[in-house]
Formats: C-alpha cells, structure tokens, sequence
C-alpha cells in the first residue's frame, strides 16, 4: 500500500511540472510579437522597398515586434543612401510632432527592393507632457555661448525630444548654428537650461599634367567633373578660418604652375583626385553625399593658432572642406587623405554626437580603416599594412602591434575618452581581420557596414553592420567566423546587444513563419504532454485495477474472518455447554455423598 501511494504521488508531481512547462511555452509564443528586439535580420515582409513610403509600409508587419505603435505617426522620413549591395532607409521617429532625437529605424533591403532586415533605435515614449516651460529665444543665447565662435548664425531652431543614456526623456531646443565653414547643432534642455549636447563636425588627424585646369589664359585649380577645388590659405590661422574668404589657386603660365613653390598644389589636387575616383570606381559612392553634386573645398598652408589644437591636417565634413596644415601638408599622402575624405561620407550617413565617445571612435576608426584601404589599393598591396601615417613618427597609429581591448580600456566613464585612441579598438579588429580576407572583400564589407551604421551607433553596433555586410555580400560562413573572431579578440564580444531581447528564428523568412514555427513547437508539447497523460491514465487504471483486487481480498479476508469468528464463537459456546454439564455431574457427585 505504501509502495502504490508513493507512485501516485511521483505521478501527480510529474503532471503538474509538465503543466507548467507548457503553460510557460504557450505563454512565450503568445507574448513573442511584442517582444523588444534590436535588429531584425532577414526578409521580415513580403513589400516591395524602392523608397521611404514602402520602407514604412514594409514595417507594419513588425511594429509590434519593434514597439510601435503607430508607423505612419511615429516614423516620418529622414534620408535614404544606396550603394552597390543594399539600399537603407532611415526613418526619424516623432512623438505628437516632436522629433525624438537621433531615434528611429533604419530599414535596409537588397537592389531588387527585397527587404533584408531592420536596424530598430525606437524609443519608448508615452504620456509625456510636451509643454515648454522655456521660448526658443530665451535659451538662443547659451546656445550660441556654448560654441565659443565670435561669428555665428542662426539658421533653425525647434522643440525636440531629447533621450539620455539612461533612458530617460527630456524635453529641450534643438539649434542648428551656422559657424562660417560648417554648422553645429546644439541641444538645450527646456527643463534645467543646461546643454545636453553639441555637434561641431571637425575631425582632425593625430597623426603632372595641367593641361585640364587651363581655360585659354590661366591655369585654375578647379575640377569641375569632380567638383574638387583648391584653395589659398595664405598662411592664415585656424581661429580666423571661418571669416576669411579664400582664393582658388591660378597661375598665368605653365612655368609658374609646374615651380617647385606650388608643387605642393598639384599633388593636393592629384591625391583629392584619387579619393574620389577610388570610392566612385570601387562603390559607385560620388564625393561626401554620393551623388556628386557636392563641392569639395581643399585649403592649403593653414597655421595653427596659439591654444589651438596643434594638427597639421583636418577635415571638416560638414561644408565639404578638406583642410592642410602648414607644417606636414600631407599633399600626397592618399592614406591621410583619404582618412580625412572619409569623415565626409561617415559624416553624411551617421549622425554622431559629441558626448557619444564610441561614435567618434568609430568615426576615426572608418577613417583610418579607409585610408589605409586606399594606399593598399593604390600601391596595389593585398591587404592594409596596419600603420596609419607612418612617414611622422610623433603622429603614427600603429594599429598593427595595438594591445588596446575594449574591456581592458574601460573606465567609470566608459572608454578612455578620446576617440583616436579609443578608435585602434575597432581598427585592429579590422587588421586581424584583413589576413582572412582579399582586399576587395576586406574594403567592401567596411564601406558597405557604415550604411547599417544608425545614428549615435556604439561599438557593438558596429559588430552587427560589419557582421551583416559580409552576410550581404555572400562572404564563406569560415570568413565570416573570422570577422567574429577578430571582434571577439579585442573585447567586442557581444554580436546580439545584451540590452536587447533578440527574437532567436529572426533569420527566417517572415513573421508568420516564425510565429507557425512557435506554433507548431507548442502543438508538439502538448502531443508530448497528451502521450504522458495517457501513460499517466493507464498507471492509474493499473493501479484503480490493484487497488480493485486488493478491495476484493480485504473483502475476502473479512469473510473468512467473520467464518472463522462464527467458528470461535460456536466452539466457547459448545466449550460454555461442557462446562455446564461438568458442573451439573460435579454437583450431583456430591450431593450423592
């Protein structure tokens, strides 16, 4: 009996743990749309992308597993860029008509318009109170006082939504100031009146035949297929940059073009050449804005001002300026170069603030990154050589020997705060990758990521973009673990943001799949479960069987007791009866005496 109850109850244990389990899986399938994901990889809709307005429609078959709820209130279009493997859309998301800044989605699909994945920086916003307390003109004036420029414009200014780090929402002003050769944004919060950031797109480094530019009397340095212009700085100083008005360089003979003197011109304009030829020919990517309508300004012989930052090469992207010390010009140097070229297209297709310390070292990461892609091409190498401005020791990255990890170079403050240093993170993972990649492969796969690159990207950001590049361009699923592990030797472990649940059937081909998948998961459990309650049903049965027999030999058991008792019961009475009868004899006996 003991033995049958300690199974029972092993049993009604074991039923209740499988209840459980698939009250756990059901509830997991049903919850799986409204998930929060990161990234979604891999045909998500059945719509045809070719523009903004489709890239919006396409994402309705997901917004719940992004969070949105409403695509055509919370998403408006912001920009779009193309290369020669995805076209991305990028899509700034709005609360009540706010712009939530540097937030959105960025949907990418292949050249036939197939959708290929989503890149999600929604935030969550709801119930939050959009009132200022503050006009745009009363903080106007700490905008402009933040940028410590002496001549200022400015050009726009509007109410934002301003997420912080930690996840909290503020209301602030947005002001886009002109400074003379770019224009900074500045965010003011309307709550404290203290600035939450800043942007001024300047980057600095730390590191013969002129037959085409004669037009019938002189000899001018302007390109005009190109776009590309050179400049006279005259010695000017850096501090007194943006209000002076530059010369194009001419000369009225072709003695006084090709003198020792101006030299320097002629290979400036020749290397500003080759950058743009080398992303025209090997991406179909014209100039900073890829349509080749931009303006390229090159300005040589600038000086650095007493306080100023001491660098002999800039670039400031945002008005297309290319800018060349007095010292090291770096006239023909395609590596520097092109390092500064690059900002320019980083810079048109990421939006990156000042305080984001990551973006900026993934800014001067690509830099380097291309500038070494484009000296390796020119100089018809197979791979980068590691070394970024080797020809001045005191201004070198070597990028090749670099120990710097991005877990080892942590701080409370994050990295180490500055973002060339910061930079060689990213930069040797692309060195230890290039080993297991051709040069066209290596290139293409960093060009094509900085197009998944959304706006304020971190360093695993940039592990997904360059993971999801090669996936795009079809490299080996061995490359690819190399790509992995060259992210994985430097401290960037992380291929899925841990902050993010990821659905883990993303790269199947649609959200219906997927849910039937989970489906049809839970219609196995519970065959599962069924089979176990049969086997379950059965015991029972055996064991109501048993218990039945057992009934029957109790109740066997209590009949021949109640026999057996009849019989004990008959033999004290016969017993009762002879003792009369002895008693009777013996009273007679004596009697008789």
């Amino acid at each position: 009996m003991k033995k049958n109850y300690k199974i029972l109850i092993l049993i009604v244990m074991i039923g209740i743990v499988l209840g459980i389990a698939a009250w756990l899986i059901t509830s997991t399938v049903k919850n799986r749309n409204i998930i929060e994901v990161n990234h979604i990889q891999g045909k998500y809709s059945e719509v045809k992308i070719i523009d903004a307005q489709s890239a919006m429609t396409s994402l309705e078959d997901v917004k719940e597993e992004l969070g949105i709820s409403s695509v055509t209130e919370e998403l408006v279009e912001d920009s779009s860029s193309t290369n020669d493997v995805l076209n991305t859309y990028r899509l700034k998301q709005v609360y009540q008509g706010l712009e939530v800044y540097n937030s959105g989605v960025l949907v990418y699909a292949d050249k036939e318009g197939n959708a290929k994945g989503v890149i999600n920086k929604y935030q969550s916003v709801s119930d939050f109170d959009i009132t200022p307390k503050h006009t745009a003109d009363e903080l106007q004036a700490k905008a402009i006082e933040t940028l410590e420029y002496e001549n200022t414009q400015l050009l726009n200014s509007q109410l934002i939504i301003f997420p912080s780090e930690t996840g909290t929402i503020t209301l602030a002003y947005k002001y886009e100031i002109n400074i003379g050769i770019t224009t900074a944004t500045v965010i003011i919060s309307d709550e404290t009146s203290e600035v939450l950031d800043k942007q001024v797109p300047i980057y600095f480094i730390v590191s013969d035949d002129l037959h085409e530019f004669y037009n019938g009397s002189q000899y001018i340095m302007q390109d005009k297929e190109r776009n590309i212009q050179i400049y006279l700085a005259n010695n000017t100083e850096m501090s007194k940059f943006i209000t002076e008005k530059f010369t194009l360089y001419s000369w009225n003979t072709l003695e006084e073009a090709l003198s020792e003197e101006n030299s320097p011109v002629i290979q400036a304009m020749n290397t500003a050449q080759k950058c743009y030829d080398y992303y025209k020919n090997q991406f179909n990517y014209l100039s900073f804005n890829q349509s080749g309508d931009m303006e390229l300004k090159i300005v040589l012989g600038l000086q650095t001002a007493e306080g100023m930052y001491r660098a002999d090469n800039a670039c400031y992207a945002n008005n297309q300026f290319i800018v060349l010390g007095n010292e090291n010009l770096f006239n023909d140097q395609i590596e520097v170069f092109g390092h500064e070229y690059t900002h320019g297209v980083f810079d048109h297709l990421v939006n990156i603030s000042d305080n984001n310390v990551e973006g900026q070292a993934l800014n001067e990461a690509y830099a380097d990154i291309m500038g070494m892609c484009m000296e390796a091409h020119y100089e018809n190498k197979e791979r980068i050589d590691g070394m970024v401005c080797e020809e001045i020791s005191s201004q070198t990255r070597n990028i090749k020997d670099s120990t710097n990890k991005y877990i080892e170079n942590q701080n409370k403050e994050g990295l180490a705060q500055e973002e060339h240093q910061d930079s060689t993170i990213i930069s040797r993972a692309a060195y230890l990758m290039s080993e297991y990649l051709t040069r066209e492969e290596f290139e293409n796969v960093w060009f094509t990521s900085i197009s998944l690159l959304f706006n304020n990207p971190n360093f695993y950001d940039c592990r997904y973009a360059v993971v999801e590049a090669a996936k795009e361009l079809n490299l080996s699923d061995e490359k690819i673990e190399k790509i992995n592990n060259a992210f994985d030797k430097v401290g960037i472990t992380k291929y899925y943001m841990a902050k993010y649940n990821l659905l883990e059937e993303s790269k199947k081909l649609n959200v219906k799949e997927r849910n039937d998948e989970g489906v049809q998961k839970v219609k196995e459990m519970q065959n599962n479960i069924k089979e176990e309650g049969e086997k379950i049903t059965e015991t029972i049965n055996d064991m109501k069987q048993e218990g039945q027999d057992t009934i029957e030999r109790i109740n066997n058991f209590k009949e021949k007791t109640e026999q057996i008792f009849s019989k004990i019961r008959d033999f004290f009475a016969k017993l009762k009866e002879l003792w009369d009868i002895l008693c009777t004899n013996l009273e007679e006996l004596r009697e008789n005496q």
